[in-house]
């Protein structure tokens, strides 16, 4: 009888961003929608949410009757139905493009209603940008409400840059194929939505290619992407998605057939792009030159760039500690949160201690994972798919106690990710190496790291910071310590050619250990290397000497005066070293110009 009468007291607020009513909107908003947000950015969503919902308590449960006779009396009464649903809170889910009156109910209606003006065929997307994790809303649709608090996305809304058509409609679902079968693109729907938005300001009707005849709309649209103060960065992806749907168009349909004028526009309208492209580049190279301006004097020290994996280590392995040894726990019964640092801490290892960019991250996979190559040292893993892919290898050099760790992670935590997975089986899930709580493939390792630094209340570090501090801190290394670390980051295919030949997984351990010597040596803190009369060891003599004297093809070492100035005790040492490290200079110079075939003196010469 008591269970009977039970009844929760507890309010479902809904989630602005993805239109749910989560148990918790605050928990929700920090972990799903609002990840990276600030607590007042968050706390502001939620009362506004309770506003919301007071405001439907209080008018949006009560309809006139007057206003039903007018929607049913209305030529397309289920599209007027849907305008009066949203405008009093509620929520619509899966509203297709165009709202089509049912046949048996338009002949009833014919005889027994007045007809008024026909709606729009197509439903006015609203302003807002869709939440790009939301499994739910496939077709695209915004709600009403605000969603943004930046100025820019505010800017973007009121302009109306934000409405767009759905994703399905066959011009841009054959778009979105292409992306995914034949550019092999996993993440294709911001670049959709691009060329949807852009489709949607053109000519808001329905998404069509005449677009291709008005130009100077064309370079309205980009210019008004400026004025709502977007970064020119970003103005160039809406460029690059509309330069790709016009290359799609005119090369993979069949439109060459059934509109040969129109795919003759389309081909001619591509140099017009050309021409918009060439006049954002400037103005792209003075963004990054701003950039880099406000980083001059404030780049990251070695410290900082690996500081979070002290932070973190400790309760990192106290993790791993529950997965071995004689009191060991079943990977289940491990806290979501623990598997969250596991995999944070293994992400961040990659990228800010062997400065690997994201890509490697996202993109490494189990089968690598298994055929890594063993060394005395450890392990190296080979990713072939990342950003640089076309033309070099990237490897992950791994120590024993790093190869321990991952090990645990791929055969204890990473099955129970897998295991998350709200769609079922993923059969691209299943071949990735790194699986993020959803049971999916990681989308962005960068947000990760935010995550992690976040939780220790350490400024962030990206990729990029690392690897320009340690490119940084190698300058004035030894020619074939410099080298090594050119490998480990994968420059330009021009360095690549000089320095990746007849690599192994021996040489990417070698550029690892530069850099937890480069780390080591910046931990122990500033010395100065200036007074005479400071005991120095011979490693520390070398280092000033080639600081003063760098090591060349033709050069000669300095005088034995200087010498003993600058090395001390340690002159003879550094003088013979200094003529060794010239000696294998010159022999690989030697190899880089004569191939395998031996060459004779009178060639060297």
């Amino acid at each position: 009888m008591d269970s009977e009468g039970k009844y929760h007291s507890r309010i479902y607020f809904i989630c602005p961003v993805c239109k749910k009513a989560p148990r918790t909107l605050p928990g929700h908003l920090r972990t799903v929608c609002m990840q990276g947000r600030t607590e007042e950015d968050i706390h502001a969503t939620v009362l506004q949410s309770k506003k919301e919902m007071a405001e439907f308590s209080q008018n949006g449960r009560f309809w006139e009757y007057h206003t039903l006779l007018e929607i049913f009396g209305a030529a397309n009464p289920l599209a007027s139905m849907l305008k009066e649903m949203e405008k009093k809170g509620l929520v619509v889910r899966n509203i297709p493009p165009i709202i089509h009156l049912p046949a048996s109910y338009a002949q009833s209606a014919s005889s027994t209603l007045h007809a008024e003006r026909e709606m729009p065929a197509a439903v006015e997307a609203t302003e807002e940008p869709e939440p790009e994790n939301d499994e739910n809303n496939e077709d695209c649709y915004q709600s009403n409400g605000p969603r943004w608090s930046d100025d820019v996305r505010v800017e973007m809304a009121k302009r109306g840059l934000y409405k767009k058509f759905s994703i399905k409609h066959p011009l841009l679902d054959g778009f979105n194929q292409y992306l995914q079968k034949d550019m092999r693109n996993r993440n294709t729907k911001q670049e959709v939505e691009n060329v949807s938005r852009f489709m949607y300001f053109m000519n808001p009707g329905q998404p069509e290619l005449l677009f291709v005849h008005n130009v100077e709309k064309v370079q309205e649209y980009f210019n008004v992407l400026a004025e709502t103060k977007l970064s020119k960065q970003t103005i160039l992806n809406y460029w690059k998605s509309l330069n790709r749907f016009l290359n799609y168009t005119i090369i993979s349909t069949s439109l060459v057939k059934e509109n040969k004028s129109l795919h003759d526009d389309c081909k001619g309208f591509v140099d017009s792009l050309k021409h918009i492209r060439k006049c954002m580049s400037k103005e792209i190279n003075k963004e990054v030159t701003r950039k880099r301006y406000k980083a001059y004097g404030n780049e990251k020290q070695l410290k900082e760039c690996v500081a979070i994996l002290d932070l973190a280590r400790a309760d990192f392995l106290a993790v791993l500690a529950k997965l071995q040894g004689p009191k060991k726990v079943p990977a289940d019964q491990l806290d979501k949160n623990d598997c969250l640092l596991v995999l944070y801490y293994l992400e961040a290892v990659v990228i800010l201690k062997h400065l690997q960019r994201p890509g490697v991250v996202t993109n490494m996979t189990v089968e690598e994972w298994q055929e890594r190559r063993h060394t005395n040292n450890g392990c190296s893993v080979a990713i072939k798919e990342h950003k640089t892919a076309a033309s070099q290898v990237a490897e992950v050099p791994l120590n024993a106690e790093q190869e321990h760790w991952f090990d645990i992670y791929f055969k204890h935590i990473r099955p129970l990710m897998l295991q998350g997975s709200r769609t079922g089986g993923d059969t691209m899930a299943e071949g990735q190496f790194f699986i993020s709580s959803t049971g999916r493939p990681i989308h962005n390792p960068c947000n990760d790291l935010v995550r992690l630094h976040g939780k220790y209340k350490v400024k962030p570090v990206t990729s990029g910071d690392a690897r320009m501090a340690f490119e940084t801190a190698a300058k004035n290394l030894l020619e074939t310590d410099r080298n090594a670390l050119a490998r480990l980051l994968r420059h330009t295919p021009e360095t690549a050619e000089r320095h990746y030949r007849m690599r192994t997984p021996a040489d990417a351990l070698l550029a690892q250990r530069v850099v937890e010597d480069l780390v080591a040596k910046s931990s122990a803190g500033s010395t100065s290397y200036t007074s005479g009369e400071q005991k120095v060891d011979e490693r520390t003599a070398f280092e000033m000497l080639i600081q003063s004297f760098p090591v060349t093809l033709e050069g000669q070492p300095p005088k034995k005066p200087k010498r003993q100035e600058l090395c001390g005790e340690h002159e003879r040492h550094c003088y013979d070293r200094w003529r060794s490290e010239q000696l294998k200079l010159r022999e690989s110079c030697a190899l880089e110009h004569f191939g395998r075939r031996q060459p004779s003196v009178s060639a060297i010469e």
